[in-house]
């Protein structure tokens, strides 16, 4: 009997020679491989799937992100094609009341300027008809009879030119007569005018409404774009299968106020700064001392600085200070020709207006006590005002009349009122008398009269925006579009977002900076640009969008455009008279394009002989058929009249054209416009005003708030990539 330990063995020695089952090892071992296998095409296949469905999601956010961002810039392309539509109607609506207006201008003074010249004349035949009476020489009364008939001649042949048969025709809508028309250029332009006004008073107004709705519009669709190109990624994204998406660049579209800008810091000379940015500047100059004429109390010059600023087109200033021993001062302003006389004392600060000063004494027997001030030039008691500080408050009282002793007595202290609301006179002198050391001056200005004084100006807001120092050296400080500058001595320094740059390091370098509460960058540097003259930059990155600065593309690129716009009444190098194109005699045109407003004035101030700000103006030649240089057909202004025969223009035989009053030229400005308000004639109870008004529609005041938006280079630094997984 076999045990079972033999019977293993036996076995186990028999498995050498059992080949049966072999391939079950093969078997296995090739399943495992055929299941790995097939796991990995599995895994790779839904790899693979995912990768390309997150790819698909990420084409599909990023195309339809750049769909929504084009159909974002359509929609602004289009509001900007109607802008400059709506804008280029505007300024063709204003050129007309410009051009018409100058032209009926010019119809009224031909009327009037002939019947002048026809007024000289027979006032000259008045005259010499009074001489022969006189006379007892024959040969002088010879000669005055000559004179006589010849100046009867030339007044016959006036009002022959002027024949009062057309008179009528002046009024009625009929045509003017041949010789004005000639001058002038055109017929009726009074009617021209009219219809110009009226025109731009229809349409002007609603223009600068669509001009804001439109520029409403764009903005909103500005600052809406960069969501909903985000949603559009996002929503194509989850669509296809992601959870997570982000796109790039997120950036803004608008750009933020002041995104850009300059500014120039210039040494004019020695304690002599000007701060200039845009159409803001400042200026300070210490200059020579001055004595002061005109306040004989003021005392001697210590030292004086000239200060000029201006803010845009209508605030400007410029003043002469001298600083006087005894806390004294003397401030001119040279713009109004109006001067200040300021005098310093414990309690108050008396401030003299016009061209005389007032004498201050002390009355110490009061309390408080008492200052009388004096105008030295005027009639007593008249003369005289006594002032004092009661509680803080400044009450004045003047000499009264005593019944009883019938004579002028100091007044008690039961005379005294508080200071009226308007300012006070000592017999014709104005006065004020504060105890506030801020004294107003015209013009948006403050002096501070306390240690350290200073010269300081406002906004419209109140705010101050510059500071001048009137110390030993040039100090001042100012804001320029949002740039801080200080200067003081042979320094200065430029302040933006709380970093400076100071006029020493002046290497052109820009310096970059982030900031993390707004999530944008913006850099800014300071480049001398030769000796005296020093050059700030301050710019911001990441704003897909930006007000035009292409006036081309805004259709205001000429004068008068004539492409698209209405023709007939309208005016147009076609229908104007070309003596208004002509280059030498009107080179600034009717308006200026870019804004919408008259040229300003020009840098070289030829024949401009007006005080108005805007000096914009059209030239004529003179048209009066004596006013001939001799006979040469040109005009210089003189009447060359051979009155005695004898073939030459002698001595007393030239006189003053009285239609150019001596200048060869006659030439219209603003003020000869302003007012007319489709009135075809003015009178005297109703004269032109000298300031524009918004009722004269001649110019259209382009907000600079409500230009068009256009792209800038920051737009085509990146493409449009979208991430997701």
């Amino acid at each position: 009997m076999k045990t079972t330990g033999k019977i293993i063995l036996e076995r186990l020695a028999a498995l050498r020679r059992d080949e049966s089952g072999q391939s079950l090892v093969f078997g296995v071992i090739s399943v495992f491989l055929v299941l790995l296998f097939g796991a990995m095409v599995l895994g790779v296949g839904r790899v693979s799937a995912r990768r390309i469905q997150m790819q698909f999601a990420a084409d599909s956010a990023a195309y339809s992100s750049a769909l929504v961002e084009s159909e974002c810039l359509n929609a602004i392309a289009l509001l900007n094609a109607g802008m400059a539509q709506v804008r280029g109607r505007a300024l063709r609506y204003v050129a007309d009341v410009n051009a018409y207006g100058v032209l009926a201008e010019l119809r009224d003074r031909v009327m009037d300027l002939d019947n002048t010249a026809t007024q000289t004349l027979a006032s000259e035949i008045a005259e010499r008809k009074s001489e022969l009476e006189g006379a007892t020489d024959p040969d002088r009364k010879t000669n005055l009879e000559a004179q006589i008939a010849f100046l009867s001649d030339l007044l016959k042949e006036l009002q022959e030119n002027g024949d009062t048969d057309d008179e009528a025709s002046y009024e009625a809508p009929q045509n003017d007569p041949e010789w004005v028309q000639e001058i002038v250029g055109i017929d009726r332009a009074d009617l021209l005018y009219e219809g110009a006004y009226n025109r731009a008073k229809e349409w002007l107004p609603g223009a600068h409404h669509w001009l804001m709705e439109m520029s409403r519009l764009e903005h909103s669709v500005a600052i809406i774009a960069p969501v909903l190109t985000a949603e559009a990624a996002y929503r194509m994204a989850r669509e296809n299968g992601a959870e997570y998406a982000s796109i790039f660049p997120a950036s803004r579209w608008l750009p933020r106020k002041n995104a850009y800008l300059s500014l120039g810091v210039d040494r004019l000379g020695v304690e002599w700064w000007r701060v200039a940015g845009g159409d803001v500047a400042m200026e300070v100059q210490a200059v020579e001392c001055e004595t002061c004429a005109h306040c004989p109390s003021c005392g001697v010059c210590r030292q004086c600085w000239l200060v000029s600023w201006q803010r845009g087109a209508s605030e400007d200033g410029l003043y002469r200070i001298c600083q006087l021993k005894g806390r004294r001062w003397h401030l001119r302003d040279l713009l109004l020709d109006e001067e200040a006389c300021i005098q310093q004392h414990e309690e108050f600060h008396v401030v003299t207006w016009g061209p005389e000063g007032v004498e201050v004494l002390y009355h110490n027997d009061h309390d408080p006590r008492w200052l009388e001030l004096i105008n030295t030039n005027g009639t007593w008691p008249r003369n005289t005002m006594f002032v004092r500080n009661l509680n803080g408050a400044t009450q004045i009282a003047h000499y009264k009349w005593d019944r009883e002793e019938e004579e002028w007595v100091m007044p008690e202290e039961d005379d005294f009122v508080n200071l009226p609301p308007v300012t006070p006179e000592v017999d014709g002198v104005r006065v004020t008398v504060t105890v506030d050391p801020v004294i107003p001056l015209p013009g948006r200005a403050s002096i501070r009269t306390i240690e350290p004084p200073y010269l300081e100006l406002h906004d419209v807001d109140g705010q101050p925006w510059g500071r001048a120092y009137l110390g030993e050296t040039t100090r001042f400080w100012t804001v320029i579009n949002g740039v801080e500058v200080w200067v003081g001595g042979d320094g200065f320094r430029v302040k933006r977002r709380g970093e400076a740059l100071h006029g020493c390091g002046t290497d052109g370098e820009w310096r970059t900076h982030f900031d993390r509460a707004e999530d944008y960058w913006w850099q800014h540097r300071l480049a001398q640009d030769g000796d005296d003259h020093w050059l700030y930059e301050y710019m911001e990155f990441g704003a897909h969008l930006e007000p035009e600065r292409n006036m081309a593309r805004l259709m205001a690129h000429g004068d008068i455009e004539d492409d698209e716009f209405p023709t007939g009444d309208f005016a147009s190098p076609l229908n104007l008279p070309g003596w208004a194109y002509e280059a030498d005699l009107n080179p600034d045109g009717w308006l200026n394009p870019s804004t919408g407003s008259l040229v300003p004035p020009r840098s070289d101030g030829a024949l401009v002989d007006s005080d108005l700000h805007y000096q914009y103006y059209q030239t004529r030649p003179c048209w009066n058929s004596l006013d001939t240089r001799g006979g040469t057909g040109e005009p210089d202004g003189q009447w060359w009249l051979d009155i005695d025969g004898d073939g030459e223009v002698g001595e007393g035989e030239i006189m003053q054209c009285p239609t150019c009053e001596g200048k060869g030229y006659v030439f219209m400005q603003p003020s000869d416009v302003f007012g007319r308000l489709g009135r075809l004639a003015r009178d005297e109870t109703n004269p032109p005003r000298k300031k524009i008004a918004s009722d004269d529609y001649q110019e259209a005041n382009f907000r600079a708030e409500h230009m068009p938006l256009v792209l800038t280079d920051e737009f085509f630094k990146f493409g449009f990539t979208a991430g997701v997984w």
